[in-house]
């Protein structure tokens, strides 16, 4: 077996040292108690506390055999981490470990930038934020090709040029960004003024924001179209917060199943009497017909317009009838 050690990771290696850091600190406090506590005995057993005994058989504390102890301990110590060692690279990280940084920001920062990511930013200040900058070539958009959109839908069009706002946002946070690192290089002597590091910071974080809202509105965009109406109908009126369309949501859509069943029994009520109202109509317009028709045998082309007339008669009837349905329905 080859006695080469495997690096450790550096999330390993801080744990391994913080453990000796510990280890060290308490041998420390521990040296210091028995310092304390040899201190004290000393001070006891001087001539001016105490009288020489002769029959005293007690020693002072041994300091080899204390050493000796130590090592000891040391040396187990050391045995027991050089096999944790092994063992960990035998068996490789803990995935639950990932050894990500734990990061700090400032409450009211996060509470703005929360708000941005959510709620989106009013027309006139996102303006005056994009107009802030003067983005380079690098960093724009590509432009649509002409002949792809010539024979593009106008819907199509209009999803990618917002697509391009949001590529748009993207390139002015790397501008500012990188405008940031290439003036705290230049300046690395003289050193910078924190104001003019963390303004465009704060505006770098700000389109950055803009872009998680807008990208949540892109979402939205491509998952209702596949909804049907009454769906959609209840996702307009949520919002974003750690859900896409609010943490609410289950509530809205049992108010929306609650009024639907509601209106379900109405347009029931509604259906029957149209049912029966319609069956009155086709009763009586055969009865009608029948009764002409019986007048006029002896006529079959006087027979045949009565027929036809009455057949219009019902058709016009029945379409009213639907256009009252359709009226109740947009006003119920």
């Amino acid at each position: 077996m080859s006695s080469r050690k495997r690096s450790l990771s550096p999330a390993r290696e801080m744990e391994k040292l913080m453990k000796k850091v510990k280890k060290l600190e308490e041998r420390v406090q521990a040296a210091s108690a028995r310092l304390q506590n040899k201190d004290s005995l000393a001070d006891e057993s001087s001539p001016e506390h105490r009288d020489p005994d002769p029959s005293d058989s007690s020693s002072p504390v041994d300091d080899s055999s204390e050493k000796k102890e130590e090592e000891k301990v040391e040396k187990k110590e050391e045995e027991v981490e050089t096999e944790d060692e092994e063992w960990a690279e035998i068996i490789g990280e803990n995935p639950k470990n990932s050894g990500a940084q734990i990061t700090t920001v400032k409450s009211d920062l996060l509470e703005i930038w929360k708000f941005f990511c959510t709620e989106g930013m009013k027309k006139e200040a996102e303006e005056a934020l994009i107009a802030k900058y003067v983005c380079r070539e690098e960093f724009n958009a590509p432009t649509l090709n002409p002949q792809i959109a010539s024979i593009m839908k106008e819907s199509s069009k209009t999803r990618d040029r917002y697509m391009a706002t949001i590529q748009k946002l993207a390139g002015l946070s790397l501008l500012v960004i990188g405008s940031i690192m290439t003036n705290i290089y230049d300046h690395r002597d003289e050193g910078v003024n924190i104001i003019d590091i963390l303004t465009p910071l704060k505006d770098a974080g700000d389109l950055l924001s803009l872009i998680i809202n807008k990208q949540s509105k892109n979402r939205k965009a491509f998952i209702e179209p596949g909804l049907a109406k009454e769906s959609s109908a209840i996702l307009k009126e949520t919002s974003i917060d750690e859900f896409l369309y609010g943490k609410d949501l289950s509530g809205k859509i049992k108010e929306m199943k609650a009024f639907s069943k509601e209106a379900d029994v109405n347009v029931r009520g509604l259906q029957i009497h149209e049912d029966v109202r319609n069956k009155s109509y086709t009763s009586e317009a055969v009865n009608s017909t029948t009764k002409n028709l019986s007048t006029a045998e002896h006529r079959p082309r006087e027979a045949e317009a009565v027929r036809r007339a009455r057949q219009r008669e019902i058709s016009s009837r029945w379409q009213i009838e639907i256009l009252c349905k359709q009226v109740v329905g947009d006003h119920g």
